[in-house]
């Protein structure tokens, strides 16, 4: 776990040349005068003698956008490792090179080794007032940390890690991607010190960067994104529309699908697969998008003020007001109802408000959270922050849970801290609060605003504050709380240990009627040789009792605990159009109207894969599911409903091909029975789990 190490994403909004760049990090780079003259020096003697013979070639070169380079900075050169797509015969780009180019998508990625500065990028480096934005998880420019140079560039910051003996492997051009060349890609290799050379080689692209501006097309992608259809979720390209309304769940026949989608549409343009294999429950992420309106949709001060005005929401049940001043934290909730009044008084005289579970009022969080939860596999919550200008609500702490902060109005300045010690790594319960001289330096400190994303895993310190020009609004999305390892083994280890009691004698066999005499702490420095028989004979039998783990069970238990706490699914509706709630009976045309008669032909698929769990218990087997649950956290106990032990093949069958439907008839149930089936499928169908889709 490298708390001290973070990754910072930060979206570009002007590209500059990959040239530029390496001169702007070269000045902000800590020499001393004697190595900095010789690195000038070198440029320039190598610039003025390889410059005439690679003068010709690269002045033919471009940099597409979606092309990767490499940069490896050293104390007097600059290596520059190009995989470039070729230009047609006639010299004008390819209509692959035009597609590239008409992507939004401009990233990077930085990381720090040895001394050198590794810099991946695609392309560009933001621009700010003219400034190269170089960021970094202090805040400052390009500042020591840990013996490793700290480094953002428009994309990504990869500080303080372990040392590494040599670069990342150089990227490879995907089996699309040579098929489309018509082979392996040409790899060139230049001296980024002939400026002149890449500043010629840009020209073509800033003409056609240019002639897109006034918002044409290039091969049927829109230049200005407003009405642009981009599957790819790890570029740029759609930031500029928020990700909730790009988001169509009736697109996904699997919910499974789905959530993943949806997930990497929030963390975009992180790859879900290197935020897993680099970022969870390791280290901070920061994502830094530009894009205002991204995270637009989800919550708003107006919609804050709709719930409070229709809504009875009680203090220390719905909301909070908290204060943190001068090292003190302060919860100043009355009793009784919290009126839209009193708590926009309360917002004005400086202190915070915390709305605890907004998902129960509000239908874009509900839609998010029990999407992400057929992602995560376990409960997803959320709670608001509203925070005036210039105030903080909460004293540093840790929480128990994976965060994902998405800043929502307003700017908010977070500083976080790593755990103080091993214990706190990955905690399952929150910390009480912190005073500022127990949690050292801040490993990151960076102000959110509307469309950035932050991730830190539990037990990361945290505090924040709003900055003085402008109130701060955000939701924190929480989730795998109590889903860990440990939390899975508490309920494995005592069935096993009971089961071990039951079938094994040596289990039941008493204890030497002297082991008091030798065993214990005040025995414990005795050198009595029966010590070591009786240790080792605990190990024997404990290795006796790991033969009798019930692990499905144990997972099973774990899940119908997930079920009762997660919310019910928010349906589509092609999922309400087929399900109970239009085909059911019902009232209509002043009447009631049977529901659809179901036949062995009937094709039917479950609701969604993740809300629902069979589990086998002493009286036969349940299936716990949560279309019973309400939207409030754990209001009322788990839906359960008891099936036949001869029915349970089915349900596997129905589990094991879902997203596809399946004839009635072809379920597997003991006797095989069409009745059977059909009644097993009516008794579902009744219940909301059930899909008729043919």
């Amino acid at each position: 776990y490298y708390f001290n190490v973070l990754i910072v994403y930060d979206m570009p909004a002007k590209k500059r040349s990959a040239l530029a760049v390496y001169n702007d990090l070269k000045k902000e780079a800590p020499r001393d005068e004697t190595e900095q003259a010789r690195a000038d020096t070198s440029v320039e003697e190598t610039s003025l003698r390889k410059l005439s013979t690679k003068q010709k070639s690269l002045e033919k070169m471009s940099l597409p956008k979606k092309r990767k380079v490499e940069y490896i900075v050293k104390p007097s050169q600059v290596e520059v490792e190009q995989t470039t797509t070729p230009p047609s015969q006639n010299g004008k780009p390819s209509k692959q090179l035009r597609k590239k180019r008409a992507s939004l998508g401009k990233r990077a990625r930085g990381t720090a080794i040895e001394g050198e500065i590794l810099l991946s990028a695609v392309e560009g480096v933001e621009e700010e007032g003219g400034n190269t934005r170089v960021e970094h998880a202090s805040g400052g420019n390009l500042t020591e940390q840990s013996g490793s140079t700290l480094l953002s560039a428009c994309g990504g910051v990869e500080a303080g890690s372990p040392p590494s003996s040599s670069p990342p492997p150089k990227p490879k051009p995907s089996k699309a991607g040579r098929k489309k060349q018509g082979g392996v890609a040409n790899t060139k290799k230049v001296k980024a010190k002939d400026k002149e050379a890449l500043v010629a080689g840009n020209k073509q692209e800033e003409g056609e960067e240019a002639a897109m501006e006034d918002g044409s097309q290039v091969d049927g992608v829109c230049a200005e994104g407003s009405n642009t259809q981009n599957n790819d979720l790890t570029s740029a390209a759609g930031l500029e529309v928020p990700f909730y309304s790009q988001f169509n769940p009736e697109l996904f026949a699997d919910s499974r699908v789905a959530g993943n989608e949806l997930f990497q549409m929030m963390i975009r343009p992180i790859p879900v697969e290197q935020f897993y294999s680099e970022v969870w429950e390791k280290r901070p992420l920061l994502i830094k998008r530009h894009s205002p309106c991204y995270n637009d949709g989800l919550f708003s001060c107006d919609e804050l003020q709709r719930i409070l005005v229709e809504h009875y929401l009680e203090y220390s049940v719905n909301v909070d007001i908290t204060s943190y001043k001068n090292g003190e934290r302060l919860t100043h909730n009355p009793a009784g109802r919290a009126s839209p009044s009193d708590v926009w008084k309360s917002t004005k005289e400086g202190c915070s408000v915390r709305l605890l579970n907004p998902q129960t009022y509000s239908e874009p969080l509900w839609r998010l959270n029990s999407m992400l939860q057929e992602h995560f596999g376990s409960f997803v919550g959320a709670n608001i922050y509203l925070t005036p200008a210039n105030t903080q609500g909460f004293a540093p702490h840790y929480d128990d849970i994976e965060a994902f902060v998405l800043q929502l109005e307003g700017k908010k300045q977070w500083k976080l801290y790593p755990p103080r010690e091993g214990s706190e790594l990955l905690p399952r319960h929150s910390s009480s609060n912190f005073s500022q001289n127990e949690i050292g330096t801040p490993i990151m400190d960076t102000v959110l605003e509307p469309g950035d994303l932050l991730y830190f895993p539990r037990g990361t310190i945290h505090q924040a504050m709003s900055l003085p020009d402008c109130h701060s609004l955000h939701v924190t999305l929480s989730t795998y709380q109590k889903n860990t390892w440990g939390d899975l083994l508490e309920r494995l280890v005592p069935a096993a240990l009971h089961s071990a009691i039951t079938e094994d004698l040596e289990l039941r066999r008493g204890l030497p009627t002297d082991y008091l005499q030798y065993m214990g702490i005040v025995s414990s420095d005795l050198g009595d040789q029966r010590r070591t028989w009786f240790c080792d004979k605990v190990a024997s039998l404990v290795s006796k009792v790991l033969q009798y783990l019930p692990v499905d069970a144990a997972v099973d238990k774990v899940a119908t605990d997930h079920i009762g706490s997660c919310l019910p699914p928010c349906l589509t509706s092609s999922e309400k159009c087929s399900g109970v709630w239009s085909q059911g009976p019902r009232w209509q045309d002043g009447k009631i109207t049977d529901g659809p008669k179901l036949t062995a032909n009937t094709r039917v698929k479950l609701l969604r894969y993740g809300i629902l769990r069979m589990v086998l218990e002493e009286d036969g087997p349940m299936i716990y599911h949560t279309l019973e649950n309400t939207r409030i956290y754990q209001e009322k106990e788990m839906a359960g409903l008891a099936i036949r032990e001869a029915d349970a093949p089915a349900i596997e069958q129905l589990l094991a091909s879902y997203p596809d439907p399946i004839a009635i008839d072809s379920l597997a149930v003991e006797k095989g029975l069409t009745e059977d089936k059909i009644e097993l499928c009516q008794l579902l169908f009744g219940q909301g789990l059930l899909l008729v889709v043919g």
